[in-house]
């Protein structure tokens, strides 16, 4: 018996979502609600945490189950299925008594089903609530271009903002690299900043975080001295949906 039906005609939006996601955790629980589906969970190491959020709102068509379920799903396996999306295809989750998930792909009646059993999840963290002293929106291709930048000469990035600029900063024996942009400019869309700061972190993980911004209509970022980075892609036809990764800073001798 289906329990729930979540139906989005451009299943582009879930393509990247869950691919970034599916790089940075290894399993993640799907909780459905009448309000959409969420999923919370750790890295193995617990230096980051993945935060997806698909409201209702972001669906074409949803049909909500009776009561609240959850499925537990082993990313790789779910990475591997979205990355068949086509660019035409559409998706549709489903899953049956909290026992399988189901992805459907296709478009023009041509469709493939894939059936995910599901799997015991120990524990679901709670989001963290941290207060930032910078918070900045950028359009998805400058931190594409910054993470990439920054790995031609390091395997760390700090992150920081300074007056009216906001920017990414690498350094190694190869050279040095600084993306930067200003308040103002086009590819910054809003810039808030109580205070300079400047943090380094791990580019390994930013880089398999930056592949929701293929997906993403912005991209949120938020940091403090030595906190955590955090994130946000706004994803969906109208970025009604969300996907927030936190990093850990890079502890420096």
């Amino acid at each position: 018996m289906v329990e729930f039906r979540a139906y989005q005609e451009e299943a582009r939006y879930f393509k990247y979502a869950f691919n970034a996601a599916g790089k940075v955790v290894e399993e993640a629980p799907l909780i459905v609600t009448e309000n959409g589906i969420v999923s919370r969970a750790m890295d193995a190491s617990h230096i980051a945490m993945a935060v997806l959020e698909m409201p209702w709102e972001m669906f074409d068509e949803y049909e909500p189950p009776s009561d609240e379920l959850m499925y537990g799903l082993d990313m790789e396996e779910v990475t591997r299925i979205v990355r068949r999306a086509r660019v035409t295809d559409e998706i549709t989750l489903e899953g049956e008594d909290e026992e399988e998930v189901i992805i459907k792909l296709g478009s023009s009646g041509y469709e493939r089903e894939f059936r995910l059993r599901s799997i015991d999840i120990d524990d679901i963290p709670d989001e963290p609530e941290l207060d930032f002293a910078v918070e900045v929106t950028v359009v998805p291709d400058f931190i594409q271009d910054a993470v990439r930048d920054a790995d031609l000469v390091s395997d760390t990035v700090k992150v920081g903002a300074k007056g009216n600029t906001f920017y990414f900063k690498a350094e190694g024996e190869r050279g040095r690299v600084i993306p930067k942009v200003q308040e103002g400019a086009e590819a910054l869309l809003t810039f808030e900043v109580e205070e300079d700061v400047e943090t380094a972190y791990p580019l390994d993980y930013l880089k398999d975080m930056i592949q929701a911004a293929q997906g993403a209509e912005s991209v949120r970022i938020r940091l403090g001295q030595d906190m955590p980075l955090e994130l946000t892609f706004r994803i969906g036809p109208a970025g009604e949906g969300k996907l927030t990764f936190y990093l850990a800073p890079r502890v420096e001798e």
